[in-house]
């Protein structure tokens, strides 16, 4: 999975924030933090991670069918897309 592939996430990850109780004003920073990342960043913030103050970072762990994303802190698994 390509870096920009996983950019155009953002709404899965908006949504799992919201799922988790996160505060408007987290998701409003979260996605500040997510849209200033620069081209080619390789250390994108895990969302969960992110509203409870810690640095998880996403990492691709989907397959040919299937586009998941795993943070490398908390474990949690984002799907994000199916091919």
């Amino acid at each position: 999975m390509e870096y920009e592939q996983i950019r155009q996430y953002l709404p899965h990850f908006v949504y799992e924030l919201m799922k988790s109780g996160a505060t408007p004003a987290t998701i409003n920073s979260f996605r500040g933090r997510w849209n200033t990342l620069p081209p080619g960043a390789s250390e994108l913030p895990c969302p969960l991670c992110y509203a409870t103050g810690r640095q998880g970072l996403l990492q691709p762990a989907g397959n040919d069918s299937t586009a998941i994303v795993r943070c490398a802190r908390c474990r949690k698994e984002f799907v994000v897309g199916r091919h």
